[in-house]
């Protein structure tokens, strides 16, 4: 299934409180162009009504901290935790993600 067409049919939409660093992070540098103030597009996005923000929790933290994977980018450590927490399957491009067999990837 691809990414819009799971999203498109998905009752809920989880974002992981990582997935909002990231956006913030990337907006910094320039690498991605929002059209309005970070923390407004942010606060936007997460107004949806099938929009659920995913706060990172103590659990969460201690997922992602021993997880048996080589992937040091803790973003992407804490993404694949809240989603092996949660039972949820990650929307993402990331290669490294998707080769981590203890979560479903869609891209």
């Amino acid at each position: 299934m691809s990414a819009v067409k799971a999203i498109r049919s998905a009752d809920k939409i989880a974002i992981s409180a990582i997935s909002c660093w990231e956006v913030a992070r990337l907006a910094k540098r320039g690498r991605i162009n929002l059209g309005f103030p970070t923390g407004f597009w942010i606060e936007i996005a997460l107004a949806v009504n099938r929009v659920v923000l995913l706060e990172i929790t103590s659990t969460i933290a201690l997922v992602a901290a021993e997880l048996s994977w080589d992937n040091r980018d803790p973003a992407d450590r804490f993404l694949v935790a809240t989603a092996m927490v949660h039972e949820a399957p990650i929307v993402t491009k990331d290669r490294l993600i998707h080769g981590f067999a203890e979560v479903q990837s869609i891209w």
